[in-house]
């Protein structure tokens, strides 16, 4: 049996700003649940990343400006 899963038209999640949008993966990925299958070094990894991300938020840059550089090889 198949089941039938909205999409991110249908649930309105197209309509969202970026921030949202971002807010519900983050719901959703925290809604999974810490597994063993995760190991903790990968956590603590995404730990320091986030807090990086959070304390820095200007030391970043957009997915598509770091995909340029990769593709003209800067």
């Amino acid at each position: 049996m198949s089941i039938m899963v909205p999409t991110l038209r249908e649930l309105g999640i197209d309509r969202f700003d970026p921030v949202d949008q971002l807010k519900l993966i983050g719901d959703i990925w925290d809604s999974l649940g810490r597994t063993d299958e995760i190991p903790e070094s990968h956590c603590v990894e995404l730990d320091r990343r986030l807090a990086d991300a959070v304390a820095l938020p200007g030391d970043s840059a957009p997915w598509e400006e770091v995909l340029e550089r990769l593709r003209s090889g800067r």
